[in-house]
């Protein structure tokens, strides 16, 4: 799956949400201007042949991102391919922090304290967790 906007699309949305402010504030599409002058290439061709190699996977661009579901799912340790996805949320979260600032209005550090959760809202998490990822989720 690929969820990459393509350059030529979001420079036309900036210019077409500068014309019209209906579309949404100068602050907003400002940083939407930053975030694509400094988002670079798309990471996720070498993030997928990656996870291939890491892996052992041969269809490196949907079954990679599978095997490191499943594998991430059935091992909670520390393993490579955590450790890189891990990186690559950090890096995404980097690069997108003109949109977090511009459309958020809470804190988007992915490094935080942890927070206390009840036992109820923990037990619906997990059943949640477990529905959608078709096998018991404990958190």
């Amino acid at each position: 799956m690929r969820a990459r906007v393509d350059d030529q699309v979001l420079w036309a949305a900036v210019r077409d949400g500068l014309r019209d402010p209906a579309l949404g504030s100068t602050g907003q599409w400002a940083a939407v201007a930053e975030y694509a002058a400094g988002r670079g290439a798309d990471p996720s061709p070498h993030r997928a042949r990656e996870l291939a190699v890491l892996l052992g996977c041969d269809d490196v661009v949907d079954g990679a991102l599978a095997a490191a579901s499943d594998a991430l799912r059935a091992d909670l340790g520390p393993s490579a391919a955590r450790e890189s996805l891990v990186c690559w949320l950090a890096e995404d979260v980097e690069t997108a922090a003109p949109l977090m600032g511009a459309f958020t209005s809470h804190d988007t550090a992915i490094d935080h304290a942890d927070v206390p959760v009840s036992d109820t809202d923990r037990a619906r998490l997990e059943s949640w967790l477990s529905a959608h990822a078709g096998s018991r989720v404990a958190v």
